[in-house]
């Protein structure tokens, strides 16, 4: 049974970059260790600071969930929980909490890599010099 594409299946590039990297590598599917784990909460740690990284990452996530599980586009995939206690002032924004053991290897993956790139990118652009 073929999947029907959503609007977001060509919105999203980078997904399918990170997704082919990964797969050449021959990880996609590999089990995710213990330590592997740690680092991945790391990195993401580091990342939400960033509001862009923090946004890519639900992106990544959402994306994932719509081509590869049977989410519908308006649930919040992979177990995800809306958090009610957002400490924001802005009523539209939404957290969602995540317990990343509930994803799939191939999605913890590709969110690590990504996390690779991203926080290679603000160490290159905190690195440049500054034009004043």
């Amino acid at each position: 049974m073929d999947k029907q594409n959503t609007p977001i299946d060509n919105f999203f590039p980078i997904y399918d970059v990170i997704c082919e990297q990964v797969k050449a590598s021959g990880d996609y599917e590999k089990h995710f260790s213990t330590n592997e784990y740690v680092e991945l909460i790391n990195k993401l740690r580091t990342i939400s600071v960033d509001k862009n990284g923090r946004d890519m990452i639900y992106v990544l996530i959402r994306v994932h969930s719509l081509r590869n599980s049977s989410t519908k586009f308006l649930e919040v995939p992979f177990g995800g929980e809306k958090n009610n206690n957002s400490s924001s002032s802005n009523s539209s924004v939404v957290d969602i909490k995540f317990d990343i053991r509930n994803f799939p290897n191939s999605l913890n993956r590709i969110l690590s890599k990504f996390c690779d790139l991203h926080l290679r990118k603000i160490k290159e652009d905190n690195e440049k010099p500054k034009i004043v």
